[in-house]
């Protein structure tokens, strides 16, 4: 620590040595016609500066060091331009872009594949994002309905399974790693994706790496990343209020209303949203965002009702330091519905009849919080070098509700984690075609539960991991880039037991033509067992007991993809991508029933083999008022030594999207998604659950309508727009023994000035 604190003071005297002599760059970026273009990327080539516009259009790229540069612009569906420069001490030099519409995506930059900001059509997985606008306009207020209309995904209850590497293991051991602004966000003793308490309303995109990151993200990523990533802060104050409100319709068959009085009413939803943001300053901006949500559930027991408070601080010091802090804050009442009471009688929660001749409950009542910091420090040393340190702080409780009375329950019930660490990770720029990024990072779980009591007899459980990782980014020539990287990871899984390892990757990307490139890849992943999965001990629900022995998932991945975008004559272009892909799994971490025990256990049972095809195509006007999309996903998932498909995997994954612009602000949308009823389903839970093993085929077409004026400069804008969600009322499952929701409809009213 003492040595690092010294590089760091040495690090420092450079920065104020290089920062000797700066000046600023500033300017507009509009379209050919004169209409300013938000979040263009403006960079300054060979370095890590840069900056975006904000809704006028505007950007400012502050204290750069004196010299010569290129500044390039460059934005989703608009041709890149560059523009040359001299920068002289205390200057403020003005450069003015005008973009011309020529693909989809142009010049679109990612960061999460390379912990960079990266083209798109360079980066050598297969990734898709889905913009903060598609979010806003279907009113998405949790992540799991973002997921929903992102290819290749799909949803088991809480679980996100990307490319068939998920099942469903009852809401634990996500083997998916969600990230915020870069920030590892899964729970501390779950391990599991926490849908709400994120800030949707802030979002100004979600980035999704497809198969195993380990060698960059560390455990967690073993099937992919899904990366949330904030918005910044506006030149001028914008404040928007959203409200919203609909209901679910009424059930139709008359047999699931016999136990629910209340299936053949409508059952309202509704809330409000409140957000403001300004760049206060040239040193300071914010954004605040409040959400209150209220929903009676169409389930008997699932109503949930809870506010979430999210912020996000912005300071920017001298010689290119950065601070930004973003915090959350959320608390819920929610009748938590665990499973039916069979098939005809859907709609009540079920009772598991559990072999000691006791009853497990299909529902858990309680209040749930939340509470989230996560601060993050970058400084632009040089045009060469520039370095991040970032924290987490993530806490979580649960509190039961007694069911007779609705008073919290003792606190020996109560369920309470906290995961905390930091990361440090630097960037150099040796040259205009090479790159390093390395770092390191610590992170810590703490659980305590009655529910982790193991044979040991220990409530509090605790499992810290470290990780050093690198990775270099060669180009060679001006079509071919090769990346290679390594990350070692080691944890804390036992008292004095400890698990680590090495996970590598190579990657190649080809780009011979601005609109055509190919990549390769080879990578491999792991995951440590959640606490919950490690020492579970229940038969309140039902019979789980806990498996100290538990040892780490692994996975080995390949692909091979082409992507192309093109422009179709003056006015529309398409981008199309295809990619095949094959992992490889081993010792994957299943819920199974031990006849031994007369319950259930978390054991590393499974070796898999998941291989596939996927293919996407987007065709739109350059002026983005029209766009449809497809997407196919097409799964071969097998258990290797049982011979038999994965459980709870469809063979087909079918995704599409259209928008549409009619005349003026009136707009129209579509989403569309078919999953193939799963080949195999988890056969054990049939042995408490009643008709744990039903299961279709999930067809569901979502709508929506409205009118969408863009606010302008001293002039309010507004959104108003009807969703109907499940149109065709069908009824299915995502997860076993639990019905999905049936056709309801939402009017949405925001207004933004």
């Amino acid at each position: 620590m003492k040595h690092l604190l010294i590089w760091m003071f040495i690090m420092g005297m450079v920065s104020s040595a290089s920062y000797g002599q700066t000046g600023d760059i500033k300017g507009v970026v509009t379209d050919l016609d004169g209409k300013p273009l938000p979040s263009v990327n403006v960079i300054l080539l060979g370095t890590t500066i840069g900056s975006a516009t904000d809704e006028n259009g505007e950007y400012l790229i502050q204290r750069v060091p004196v010299g010569s540069y290129r500044v390039r612009a460059s934005m989703l569906g608009y041709e890149r331009q560059s523009l040359d420069i001299v920068l002289e001490s205390g200057q403020t030099a003005i450069l003015l872009f005008e973009l011309r519409a020529i693909s989809l995506t142009s010049g679109e930059l990612v960061v999460t594949a390379s912990r960079r900001s990266q083209l798109i059509g360079s980066v050598p997985v297969t990734l898709s994002t889905l913009e903060g606008s598609s979010i806003d306009s279907r009113n998405i207020l949790t992540l799991d309905d973002a997921l929903r209309v992102t290819p290749g995904v799909q949803l088991a209850g809480n679980q996100v399974n990307i490319r068939g590497s998920s099942g469903f293991s009852y809401g634990v051991g996500s083997r998916v790693l969600l990230l915020v602004d870069g920030v590892p966000l899964l729970g501390p003793d779950t391990g599991d994706i926490r849908f709400d308490g994120l800030p949707m309303a802030q979002v100004d995109r979600i980035e999704v790496v497809k198969g195993p990151g380990s060698a960059l993200y560390g455990s967690g990523a073993l099937g992919g990343v899904v990366n949330l990533i904030t918005r910044g802060f506006p030149q001028e104050p914008q404040t928007s209020i959203r409200v919203f409100g609909g209901a679910y319709q009424p059930f139709r068959h008359d047999q699931w209303k016999l136990s629910w009085d209340e299936a053949d009413q409508y059952r309202p939803m509704g809330g409000l949203v409140l957000s403001h943001a300004n760049q206060v300053s040239d040193t300071f901006g914010f954004w605040v965002n409040g959400l209150y949500r209220q929903d009676t559930g169409y389930l008997k027991q699932s109503t949930d009702q809870g506010v979430e408070l999210h912020a996000k601080l912005g300071w920017r010091f001298s010689k290119g330091n950065r601070l930004e802090v973003l915090t959350g804050l959320k608390r819920y009442k929610r009748d938590n519905f665990l499973y039916w009471n069979g098939i005809n009688d859907p709609l009540v929660p079920g009772v598991a009849n559990l072999l000691d001749g006791s009853a497990g409950a299909g529902t858990n009542d309680g209040l749930s919080d939340q509470l989230s910091i996560l601060p993050v420090w970058t400084q632009v040393v040089s045009e060469h070098f520039s370095y991040s340190l970032k924290g987490r702080v993530f806490g979580v409780a649960f509190r039961p509700l007694d069911d007779s009375t609705g008073a919290i329950r003792a606190r020996s019930k109560h369920n309470r984690g906290l995961r905390y660490g930091s990361e440090a990770q630097f960037n150099v720029s040796a040259s205009a075609s090479s790159q390093f990024t390395f770092g390191t990072s610590f992170d810590a779980n703490a659980a305590k539960s009655e529910f982790y009591i193991g044979v040991d007899s220990l409530m509090a459980r605790q499992q810290p991991e470290v990780g050093i990782y690198g990775q270099l980014e060669q180009r060679i020539g001006s079509q071919i880039t090769l990346a290679a990287g390594l990350r070692y990871d080691g944890y804390k899984i036992h008292q004095q037991e400890y698990a680590s390892k090495t996970s590598p990757k190579v990657s190649v990307s080809w780009v011979p033509v601005t609109f055509f490139s190919a990549r390769a890849s080879y990578g491999q992943g792991f995951r440590v067992p959640s606490v919950a999965e490690r020492f579970i001990s229940n038969r309140e629900f039902f019979p789980v007991e806990s498996n100290l022995a538990l040892m780490p998932e692994e996975s080995e991945g390949y692909e091979i993809g082409v992507h192309l975008n093109a422009g179709l004559g003056e006015r529309a272009a398409l981008e199309f991508d295809i990619a095949t892909f094959r992992n490889e799994y081993n010792g994957l971490i299943e819920a199974v029933f031990v006849p031994t025990l007369g319950a259930f256990q978390f054991q590393n049972l499974t070796e898999a083999r998941i291989r596939g095809i996927e293919t996407s195509l987007q065709v739109g006007t350059l002026n983005n008022r029209q766009k449809v999309s497809f997407s196919h996903t097409l799964l071969d998932a097998r258990d290797i030594k049982l011979n038999k498909p994965l459980n709870q995997r469809s063979r087909h994954l079918f995704i599409a999207s259209a928008n549409s612009y009619l005349f003026g602000s009136v707009f129209v949308g579509t989403d569309y998604r078919y999953a193939s009823k799963t080949e195999a389903i988890d056969s054990d839970l049939g042995r408490f659950v009643k008709s744990a093993s039903a299961r279709v085929a999930v067809s569901v077409l979502d709508l929506r309508v409205g009118l969408d004026k863009e606010a302008a400069l001293g002039r309010a804008g507004y959104r108003l727009a009807f969703i109907m969600k499940n149109v065709t009322d069908q009824y299915y499952t995502e997860r076993p023994a639990y019905l999905a929701p049936p056709r309801h409809g939402m009017l949405q009213l925001e207004v933004m000035f």
